[in-house]
């Protein structure tokens, strides 16, 4: 599917690659070796590559705290981070002039 449009803020995920598929692909297996889960991992975040509202998806997952799972092609500790940096870029620019 081709977005050709600006995506409204609140109709992004009916444009979303994933709608339809089985969350699992998203989320944690359970399995705890390392290779399973970065190949589940990748399999999820190769999805998200192709999805036409990816930034959408992050920013509300960031927005809304996700914690779990894949969203917008970064997994939990990706988005801690992001998180902080948009704390980060929020904070008003403090300009000195004289």
């Amino acid at each position: 599917m081709t977005v050709t449009g600006p995506i409204d803020r609140e109709d992004w995920r009916l444009h979303a690659r994933c709608r339809g598929m089985d969350i699992a692909v998203f989320y944690s297996n359970g399995d705890d070796s390392r290779p399973s889960q970065r190949g589940q991992e990748e399999v999820a975040k190769t999805i998200c590559r192709q999805c036409p509202v990816i930034v959408e998806c992050r920013e509300c997952a960031i927005r809304f705290g996700e914690q779990h799972g894949i969203w917008g092609g970064l997994n939990p500790r990706e988005l801690r981070a992001a998180r902080k940096w948009s704390r980060w870029d929020r904070q008003p620019a403090r300009c000195v002039h004289e």
